[in-house]
């Protein structure tokens, strides 16, 4: 029952966000346009889970198909802030990027099935994204666009996928039957929830900048 209550919420959240981009749409730059196509993959993505969770359906297959695309669209993102911000990184990241990529489609082939989530393909996701975040609030110190950083949408957006994926790792790491009980899976809605929340705040943000 939890879980449910917190899986709508963050919904509403992630809906709310994509108000506030259309809303602002012309003050967003490009990265911000790439977190609003996430969204709404994300919201699509959900929706479909919800539909299939109320046919009684499997849902793991749909869920591990989804981590190639938040992949991509969070990867695009953090390509274009490394690229735009001329750092010294860029091609490093990059690579990564372009690596991790090739890895979770690994991990997912040779440990696919289709009733399990591939906790492989998904710590690998979340290690990268923990580094990524990390070395980009790096970039965001050095660069200083903004007297205060927590003015700048990025940060605050930043800020959630370092949090999400901190706590994604964890929660794939404990996923194991004996952790269940534990309440793993209900701390990563929560984390997951936080982290729709600051991407909310991070385009509440916008037209204050």
């Amino acid at each position: 029952m939890f879980q449910h209550v917190v899986f709508y919420v963050t919904l509403g959240v992630a809906i709310l966000s994509c108000i506030l981009a259309i809303i602002n749409f012309k003050f967003l730059d490009v990265s911000l346009k790439i977190i609003f196509a996430f969204l709404l993959i994300s919201i699509s993505a959900d929706l479909v889970s919800a539909v299939m969770v109320h046919l009684k359906l499997n849902t793991s297959w749909w869920f591990n198909l989804y981590t190639f695309f938040e992949f991509t669209a969070i990867g695009i993102f953090y390509a274009w802030l490394f690229k735009k911000s001329e750092s010294n990184h860029f091609y490093l990241v990059l690579i990564s990027l372009i690596l991790g990529l090739i890895g979770i489609f690994i991990c997912t082939l040779i440990d696919y099935q289709p009733d399990e989530l591939n906790t492989k393909s998904l710590g690998l996701e979340a290690t990268i994204f923990i580094f990524i975040s990390v070395g980009y609030f790096y970039v965001l110190l050095n660069k200083m666009e903004f007297e205060n950083p927590y003015y700048n949408p990025i940060f605050w957006i930043n800020s959630g996928v370092l949090i999400y994926f901190s706590g994604a790792f964890f929660s794939f790491m404990f996923s194991a039957p004996k952790f269940q009980e534990l309440g793993i899976w209900s701390i990563h809605s929560v984390i997951h929830l936080i982290f729709m929340i600051l991407i909310l705040v991070g385009f509440w943000k916008v037209r204050k900048t």
